[in-house]
């Protein structure tokens, strides 16, 4: 056969070559689209469960009274949060538009939402009458909170690094830069968690080192 013989089927081979080239670049455009959209709503997230949990940090600073402290918890859901109804629909909205190209961190988004939500409406007024009960219930809130929270920013910074190096960068360093703020004594920060058991470890160590336990002549 003559190569005029093969020039339909290089004709045709070349037409699908550019027509998947053509759909690939409209799925990548698409895609950093839905995901740079996705980044936006999820950081304004982020920054509002961070506000709110330095809000109640310093609530607790200006009274000693449980009671006053829920009265406080629940106000700063109202203050610092956005109370539009439209504002959760666009969140599922986002959770379903990055579910088509990463379904795995759609599950976890779609659960760290509806946990907040659920978290915002849960009152814990009828505790406050057993002080013991309420403080152990509230610190498994603020516990799962942070939790959540934490896990929300590793998945923002998980897109970011998807969508550009430059964007990825500022969140960590916006994040950072948060950490340093805030007030010592105040828990906003899963990290801060970390820290505070490792320096607990850390006091214990000290405080054994500097009185070893007695040996069987001393107890002797």
């Amino acid at each position: 056969m003559e190569l005029k013989d093969y020039l339909p089927l290089i004709g045709v081979g070349v037409g699908w070559l550019l027509s998947e080239g053509s759909a690939f670049g409209k799925r990548s455009i698409e895609r950093k689209r839905t995901v740079g959209k996705a980044i936006s709503v999820l950081y304004f997230l982020c920054l509002e469960m961070i506000q709110l949990k330095m809000a109640q940090e310093r609530f607790k600073n200006t009274s000693d009274d449980i009671k006053e402290w829920e009265r406080l918890r629940q106000r700063s859901f109202e203050k610092y949060t956005v109370q539009d109804p439209e504002f959760f629909k666009s969140l599922t909205a986002t959770v379903d538009a990055i579910g088509e190209y990463y379904p795995i961190e759609a599950y976890n988004l779609r659960e760290i939402v509806n946990k907040y939500e659920f978290m915002k409406s849960k009152s814990l007024e009828k505790l406050t009458s057993s002080p013991a009960l309420y403080m152990t219930t509230l610190s498994g809130y603020e516990a799962g909170f942070m939790a959540y929270q934490h896990k929300l920013e590793l998945i923002l910074r998980f897109l970011a690094f998807r969508q550009s190096k430059v964007i990825w960068f500022r969140i960590r360093l916006h994040f950072w830069r948060m950490r340093k703020q805030v007030p010592k004594g105040d828990v906003v920060f899963f990290q801060q968690v970390n820290g505070r058991k490792k320096g607990k470890c850390s006091e214990s160590s000290v405080t054994n080192t500097a009185n070893p336990p007695a040996s069987e002549g001393e107890n002797a």
